[in-house]
């Protein structure tokens, strides 16, 4: 059960919850005059065109979120318009989507915003005063807008023992984190960015999340998961996070095709009676860590080892983990580091070669070209990713020229022609590559990896699979090509 905290609603028979000031009220949107209520499942709402006195239609759109919430059926649409949703333009905080009630952004844009932040109180938080923006309550969706914290402490989301699908969504700004899963949760958390935030994602109580090819960025933990939560992370990009993916109490995660790298400290942490699953013969892992600060794997769950099978280790690990499932774990410090691979560098613009017109059916994609071994790469055009309109190289842009060791180079694959067709569209600089006897492409090259992950989230919004690759990496694999040549050469 969750409370929300509104003072101006006391006459309503609301109780004391803190400092004598706040009061709580069970989270319901109000429902208004019954008179009122719209019978049709969309209500449509824009923050400059719309009216209190709107209708709730394309034509006469209401001007708040708060206003459709008032009059929403269960099951109810409510389709937003570009613009700001704010205290300023009318909103009242948090927004609550109880009854399978569903917010739903304009395809194509991504400048609808929700900021803000209200109070609410949850029993299955420790009964604990949250600072939210929306609360989810049942099974509707929240798709294609992008969220903003206001408050030092807040959450973008919050999912009280709820199901829906969260979809397509930017959650930004500073506060406790994008999303928190809270009670016996089981969402669909698909194709969001999180980024610059306290933490991406929290998984609480029970609450067993489906987590699938999201970026977490630049955040304190892109991932927590604590109490009894049992996450499956699938095909996930978790990077330039303080540490990856966070383990305590008795929590439980599932880590499928995920990529974790460039973590300032971990990779992966587990501690207390935390149960980390990375793979196994019957179903490896194929996790790929590389660039992180400390090393990628830390173990500290006494007696216990995390299973690791199928996965491309570039730091190495401490405490038990078993990397090849045979039931006796390494354990120490950095055993059986595995380097990854990646693409060779150009150092000077080559002369463009022509752009194939077909594609081999051996081709890999840019992901099985820098692991040791091939591995099943879901297909990104198997989904529908939020589109967004093409946005300019940062500044910091360094080209082709002048590269240093610690520098990020964006790169890209595509499938066909019509792909690659596309991405030169929306990139007209990018910069064709041979490797490996397969035409890649690269985007830029940038010295911070703020602009390179800002980069690589617009590509994939685009449908494109890609790769943020450190200069020094590239130059690593260049020597370990050349001497694996060299050596073949001799053999023979």
């Amino acid at each position: 059960m969750v409370l929300q905290c509104n003072p101006m609603l006391k006459l309503l028979g609301y109780i004391l919850v803190f400092n004598s000031m706040a009061y709580a009220q069970t989270i319901q949107p109000q429902v208004g005059d019954q008179s009122q209520r719209l019978t049709k499942n969309a209500i449509y709402v824009n923050p400059t065109t719309g009216s209190a006195m709107g209708k709730g239609s394309l034509d006469s759109p209401y001007h708040t979120i708060t206003q459709a919430l008032r009059v929403a059926q269960p099951g109810t649409r409510i389709i937003l318009a570009p613009g700001l949703y704010s205290a300023q333009t009318g909103e009242q905080f948090p927004l609550i989507l109880s009854n399978n009630i569903s917010i739903i952004g304009k395809i194509n844009d991504n400048n609808i915003i929700i900021t803000g932040s209200g109070t609410l109180f949850s029993y299955t938080a420790g009964e604990e005063i949250q600072a939210v923006v929306v609360v989810t309550e049942g099974a509707g969706k929240l798709r294609g807008v992008t969220i903003i914290n206001e408050d030092d402490l807040s959450y973008g989301l919050w999912i009280e023992s709820a199901s829906p699908q969260v979809t397509n969504n930017i959650f930004n700004g500073r506060g406790k984190g994008g999303i928190f899963v809270s009670g016996h949760s089981e969402p669909i958390i698909t194709h969001n960015y999180f980024y610059n935030m306290g933490n991406g994602l929290v998984v609480a109580g029970t609450s067993t999340p489906q987590v699938r090819q999201n970026t977490f960025n630049n955040t304190n933990y892109g991932v927590r998961v604590l109490e009894n939560g049992a996450p499956i992370l699938t095909s996930n990009r978790i990077t330039g996070n303080k540490i990856g993916v966070f383990l305590e109490g008795s929590a439980q995660a599932i880590l499928r095709q995920n990529t974790i790298d460039t973590s300032l400290t971990f990779g992966i942490v587990a501690q207390d009676n935390a149960v980390v699953d990375l793979g196994s013969r019957n179903d490896p892992g194929g996790n790929i860590f590389y660039g992180n600060g400390t090393m990628d794997i830390s173990n500290l769950v006494p007696h216990h080892s995390i299973a690791a099978f199928g996965n491309q280790l570039e730091k190495g690990f401490s405490g038990a983990v078993d990397l090849a499932a045979t039931g006796e774990p390494g354990n120490g410090l950095n055993s059986m580091a595995i380097d990854i691979p990646v693409p060779p560098p150009e150092t000077s613009l080559p002369k463009p070669p022509p752009t194939p017109s077909t594609v081999s059916p051996g081709r890999k994609t840019l992901a099985e070209l820098l692991v040791l071994s091939p591995r099943s790469i879901p297909d990104i055009r198997d989904f529908s990713p939020l589109l967004f309109d093409s946005k300019p190289i940062p500044i910091d842009n360094i080209g082709y020229g002048n590269i240093n060791p610690q520098d990020y180079l964006v790169m890209v694959d595509t499938f066909n022609s019509q792909h690659e067709e596309e991405l030169v569209a929306i990139y007209p600089h990018v910069m064709p590559k041979m490797f490996n006897g397969q035409s890649m492409w690269q985007v830029g090259v940038f010295s911070s990896l703020e602009s390179a992950s800002l980069v690589l989230q617009n590509l994939n919004s685009f449908g494109f699979s890609g790769l943020i690759i450190r200069q020094e990496e590239l130059e690593r694999y260049e020597r370990i090509i050349q001497e694996s040549q060299e050596e073949a050469t001799e053999e023979l």
